[in-house]
């Protein structure tokens, strides 16, 4: 099992993961991450967000983590940029012959 910045190759360290990274104060929104879990054959696209929980003192007393698979949106923009740009070639072919 292993996350990646979206953008990068190499895995996450420990530290560098989102939940680690908000228990250190920093909040995190929207980071999208894609994941391999073990025993799944298709990496995940994770759109992920985390922040601290403090308590009255100010201290952090826990986090809040939040992720949602955006695999299949993404690759569903793929898929429609693609025939934009199909269409486009076509339509100007079509004008070209015209």
């Amino acid at each position: 099992d292993g996350a990646r910045p979206l953008e990068g190759e190499a895995p996450l360290t420990f530290p560098e993961t989102p939940g680690m990274r908000a228990l250190a104060g920093e909040t995190i929104r929207g980071e999208l991450l894609m994941v391999q879990r073990q025993g799944y054959p298709e990496a995940r696209v994770l759109e992920v967000s985390a922040a601290p929980m403090r308590d009255e003192t100010g201290r952090i007393s826990g986090i809040v983590l939040i992720d949602r698979d955006v695999t299949d949106g993404r690759r569903l923009e793929r898929t429609l940029d693609q025939e934009v740009l199909r269409s486009a070639e076509l339509e100007s072919r079509v004008l070209a012959e015209a």
